[in-house]
């Protein structure tokens, strides 16, 4: 029985976007086990998985969900996997795009969040950090969390920054997009059927739909 660990190469390819170059994912080769797991959540377009040096196909040799790769054909003892990607969620604190806008959002004096043309103020830069359920969102300049006014979950509810609670209405989760560079944020607190999104120059919760004012970008 081979068991591997994960192995890591990175090389920097934006302030924000990092490759991982030929790493190795978790997971034990044995002819039984067909799940393996990446060190990080990748944006799904960019994933290129090789087996023995042979280059696999999404859907036809492997499936992706969030960080877990399943093989449809079981990887036998002497076998190694290898993975390019570009990680999804960063290190340190970024600028978060809107597709459609192409602008960034960042906390009002009255603590909503809107959107605003892109200086790289530190009241912009926010943060991802790994917590149960997803990511707590944390704007630089203030440290308090993006989240929901009064842990609302209709469509048309404002997001704001709050102090760090922990609650469901802090906890955001993304979503890379397929074929699109871009990914979605939902608010755990709607069971991943509500995203931030842009409308009338303000941040609020909509039904995720896939429209470009719901795709965001670091940079």
């Amino acid at each position: 029985m081979l068991k591997i660990v994960t192995l890591f190469v990175a090389v920097a390819i934006t302030a924000t976007a990092t490759q991982r170059i030929s790493e190795i994912p978790s997971g034990t080769i044995d002819g039984v086990n067909t799940a393996f797991v990446l060190g990080y959540l990748p944006y799904l377009d960019t994933v290129r998985l090789y087996r023995n040096g042979i280059r696999l196909s999404v859907s036809t040799d492997f499936t992706i969900n969030g960080q877990t790769l399943t093989l449809l054909s079981v990887p036998t003892a002497g076998d190694s996997l290898v993975v390019d990607y570009q990680v999804l969620i960063p290190s340190g604190s970024h600028m978060l795009i809107n597709k459609a806008t192409g602008t960034c959002i960042m906390p009002s004096s009255t603590n909503k969040i809107l959107s605003t043309s892109c200086s790289g103020a530190d009241a912009q830069k926010i943060s991802a950090a790994p917590i149960s359920g997803g990511y707590i969102l944390t704007i630089k300049s203030s440290n308090q969390q993006i989240d929901l006014l009064n842990a609302g979950t209709a469509d048309g509810t404002q997001v704001i920054q709050n102090a760090y609670s922990g609650a469901r209405n802090q906890v955001w989760q993304p979503a890379s997009l397929d074929n699109d560079n871009y990914f979605q944020l939902s608010n755990a607190l709607t069971n991943s059927n509500s995203c931030l999104t842009l409308s009338g120059g303000s941040a609020v919760l909509q039904a995720c739909s896939g429209l470009d004012t719901q795709k965001w970008q670091w940079q």
